[in-house]
């Protein structure tokens, strides 16, 4: 039995939630956010605490909250998508006797941690698709200026900020070398998915320059989006995406980049990092030798 100890660092805020399951709502569960009376939704992170039915207080911070052992196990190993084994049904097998071979653990995250912030997302990167694959882009057309923004102004979410470090332990049933292997692989795919994000900006920009718009502030915001992704695309960094609103071009490990359609609601970026939501580094892995069965856990 190996036990292995891996310690993370949020390069973007991370949203674990359960959404509208988990959500608190204005005038039952809470009575206002203090310093935004206009927000009616809150998406809560994965809390043991019970926060419903205080209408008459106004939102508070869990005590307690925590990232679910599934939800790291899924990040850190990545998803088991049918595309992978198009015809080896034994390998998908394969593939899930393996992941069953390890226990991951909640992982408890301190409340100061823990922000409330609305949701962005570049708006309007998309329009008029079937018009724009024409050589001639209709000149007589008004085009909305895209623009990162809030996303739903009367909803916020709370999330893991980013700079937090945080630390999970594993237990292994198979061989460390086999794990430390499929955690490379799953590190190349998060990099194919920073490339992804970086030539659809390249195609947006492209296409964008087609309507004529003159706003700079847009050029220069998908300018420092790609410039923050490149910034980690040296093959020294091992990184993963951890959580959702990472928006379809994080979730995929083979993406139809032709179907617009497939990626065009999911760009949803920190204004601050410049990042999609749940980027996330592994800075340090360390295994050990451990006598604890995995049948007592």
């Amino acid at each position: 039995m190996i036990k292995g100890k891996i310690t993370f660092k949020t390069l973007s805020p991370v949203i674990l939630s359960s959404r509208m399951e988990g959500a608190l709502y204005q005038g039952v569960d809470f009575k206002e956010v203090e310093k935004n009376t206009k927000i009616q939704i809150v998406y809560s992170f994965y809390s043991y605490c019970n926060r419903n039915l205080k209408a008459e207080r106004p939102f508070e911070f869990a005590s307690n909250y925590y990232i679910p052992a599934s939800a790291l196990k899924g990040a850190l190993l990545g998803r088991v998508q049918s595309c992978d084994f198009p015809k080896e049904v034994i390998g998908e097998q394969e593939e899930k006797l393996f992941r069953s071979q390890m226990r991951f653990r909640d992982i408890e995250i301190k409340p100061t941690e823990i922000i409330l912030e609305n949701i962005h997302k570049i708006q309007y990167l998309y329009q008029n698709e079937s018009t724009e694959k024409q050589e001639n882009i209709d000149s007589t057309k008004v085009y909305k200026i895209p623009k990162l923004d809030v996303f739903f102004p009367s909803i916020q979410v709370e999330m893991l900020q980013a700079g937090t470090e945080f630390c999970g332990e594993i237990l292994l049933k198979v061989e460390e070398n086999t794990f430390k292997e499929k955690l490379k692989n799953n590190y190349k795919n998060t990099t194919q998915k920073i490339e992804n994000y970086i030539n659809e900006i390249d195609d947006r920009y492209q296409k964008i320059k087609k309507w004529k718009l003159s706003e700079k502030k847009l050029y220069d915001t998908l300018s420092n989006i790609k410039k923050s992704l490149q910034g980690y695309l040296d093959g020294e960094h091992k990184l993963i995406f951890l959580g959702g609103y990472k928006g379809l071009l994080a979730s995929l490990n083979q993406l139809d980049t032709n179907n617009e359609k497939e990626i065009r609601n999911g760009f949803y970026i920190d204004p601050i990092s410049h990042l999609p939501y749940g980027l996330v580094e592994v800075i340090r892995e360390e295994y050990f030798k451990n006598k604890i069965s995995i049948k007592n856990i």
